[in-house]
């Protein structure tokens, strides 16, 4: 199974993996470091999973909670990821952050224009 991030950015995934709870292997710690940063808020933002033609599932809002490891006799990595679906407060305060950010530039957009003449 596939999991897409909202970036595109593809991860192969165990066909146990649900929304909350991702399954997979991965060769070593550096491919495990590339499967961490992609795994960011804005990416978990809007997810799928599919198997690369059918989408069998689509979410949102999702953070991640923890990743874990144990190393398997081959020297490859199984990995569980475990997700949380972010409550309507969390959303509701990034939007006022986000809304918030762009006042700010703005303004500071407004004092140069001012103080410049």
């Amino acid at each position: 199974m596939v999991l897409t991030l909202k970036d595109k950015t593809t991860i192969d995934v165990l066909d146990t993996s649900i929304a909350t709870y991702l399954a997979l292997t991965v060769a070593d710690e550096a491919a495990l470091g590339k499967v961490r940063m992609a795994l960011t808020n804005a990416n978990l933002s809007s997810f799928t999973f599919g198997d690369g033609e059918r989408v069998y599932g689509d979410y949102a809002n999702f953070a991640l909670v923890s990743i874990s490891y144990t190393v398997k006799e081959d020297g490859k990595l199984a990995v569980k990821i475990t997700l949380r679906q972010k409550s309507d407060i969390e959303i509701r305060l990034e939007a006022i952050e986000a809304e918030q950010a762009t006042q700010n530039d703005a303004i500071a957009d407004m004092s140069e224009v001012i103080y410049s003449e």
